[in-house]
């Protein structure tokens, strides 16, 4: 197939500015975002969040552990890893890893077990598997993983092979979340992660065949010397593995908050919109269900059974069909949510670091959620799992008027409707077909802390082809 020439870019400074917009809309059903969390909330509140849990409901466990080590720098790269070939540093990082988990599990009131454990990164398995097993014990001791425990890691194909797969499963690990981003060999040259599309294709087939049973992609839209044809091979080619779960995930060039991206040409960008909707197509034609914020499953999906039944859940890790659970984050930057408060870590390795060293708790910020925050919340959680909400039922959990509650945001939903992104009631709401390709949209009219920070309410973008 020849290669076919890249759509014509955006102004570089048109395309900053659109996706410094994206970027701030929620994209996930923790509210509000860790941008709006203080710093006046420290150690002492998480500690007390801890000892005090089961308070208000007594629910499961779930842990997100994070790797924040890479051995090269992608220039696609929207994170800030930390760059290393020396092993002996992650040797140290699991072993702070276990001194945290101690930590935590002195203070923790009721513990249960663990329904969920993923790691992020970074790279996990950057660290060698026995790092891996080590850390699966040393959390299995401290936490003690449930029968069923569904434990995944976040991974880069270039350094996974059928015999580490092989022996990642023989620990306990059953999901994996490959970051491609991309199988074109132009694209890859230009961010710099060469890799090979046929081992990437026989390392899914590998996966499902050794007994990963959630194997879940990544692929990106809108990179530099992306094609129309380029993408449409790498969907075709992804779609004929066994895969669980594809997320299309829009690159937002910031070259300003994000300096690998400054070594990336601005005239290599193509049209990220018009790329992202093909992609879309593509899956709509080929039966895929959309289950929202751009997650698509194949038809044989659990996860479709769920969204049918009204079970599915979304949490940092994305779509599941499990309870909800209080999240513990261990590791750089990590996220937890006890009940009603947020703590994250600090996100110097420096400091993660020295409070450990100095027998405290390594939080930097965190937030105590208000009644109103579990309101929008909940709002936003019902909007982007099952694309409605029902403001009469949400209303009389929460004791409120939802017309006088709300009353800006009807306005605004008023707006959204007229353009045909969502339907009114009088009680409720929800996205059309075409308004659920753009739920972020929609749930940013709930936002008040992006409100409140002068975070101007993006134009959803013109629909393209038929959602």
């Amino acid at each position: 197939m020849p290669h076919a020439t890249a759509i014509a870019p955006l102004p570089d400074t048109e395309t900053s500015m659109l996706a410094a917009r994206q970027a701030a809309l929620p994209h996930s059903a923790q509210y509000p975002a860790v941008d709006h969390f203080s710093e006046a909330y420290g150690a002492a509140q998480y500690a007390h969040a801890l000892a005090t849990r089961g308070a208000g409901g007594l629910r499961p466990l779930s842990l997100q552990v994070e790797v924040p080590f890479c051995r090269t720098q992608c220039l696609h790269c929207n994170r800030q890893p930390i760059i290393t070939h020396d092993i002996q540093r992650a040797d140290r990082y699991v072993g702070r890893l276990a001194e945290e988990a101690e930590r935590v599990t002195a203070l923790l009131a009721a513990p249960t077990p663990v329904l969920r454990l993923h790691l992020s990164g970074g790279t996990p398995n950057y660290l060698p598997t026995r790092h891996l097993a080590l850390l699966w014990d040393q959390l299995n001791h401290h936490f003690h993983f449930a029968e069923d425990c569904q434990a995944s890691m976040t991974a880069d194909p270039r350094y996974l092979s059928a015999r580490r797969l092989t022996e990642l499963h023989a620990i306990g690990y059953r999901g994996l979340h490959l970051l491609l981003p991309e199988l074109d060999d132009d694209v890859l040259q230009t961010l710099q992660r060469p890799m090979r599309r046929k081992r990437v294709l026989a390392l899914v087939q590998a996966a499902h065949d050794i007994g990963w049973n959630d194997v879940r992609l990544e692929i990106m839209t809108g990179l530099p010397r992306q094609t129309d044809s380029g993408l449409r091979r790498t969907l075709q080619d992804v779609l004929q593995t066994p895969i669980q779960l594809l997320r299309l995930v829009p690159y937002w060039h910031l070259p300003q908050r994000f300096a690998p991206q400054r070594l990336l040409d601005a005239s290599d960008l193509p049209d990220g919109q018009v790329l992202h909707e093909l992609a879309r197509n593509e899956l709509r034609q080929a039966g895929w269900l959309h289950l929202g914020l751009d997650r698509y499953v194949p038809p044989s999906s659990p996860l479709r059974h769920a969204s049918g039944q009204g079970r599915l859940r979304l949490d940092a890790v994305g779509y599941h069909a499990q309870p909800d659970t209080d999240t513990i984050g261990l590791g750089l930057g990590a996220v937890s949510r006890i009940g009603t408060q947020y703590a994250q870590n600090c996100r110097r390795l420096v400091d993660y670091e020295a409070a450990l060293q100095h027998q405290l708790l390594p939080i930097q910020r965190g937030h105590v959620m208000s009644a109103d925050d579990l309101v929008r919340q909940g709002l936003m959680h019902a909007l982007f799992c099952q694309g409605e909400v029902d403001l009469a039922t949400l209303a009389e959990a929460h004791l409120l008027d939802h017309r006088v509650a709300f009353a800006r945001e009807w306005r605004a939903l008023q707006a959204l409707a007229r353009q045909g992104l969502v339907w009114l009631e009088e009680d409720a709401f929800g996205a059309t077909a075409t308004g659920f390709d753009c739920l972020p949209q929609i749930a940013a009219v709930f936002d008040r802390y992006a409100r409140h920070a002068g975070t101007p309410l993006p134009e959803p973008a013109s629909p393209r082809g038929t959602a």
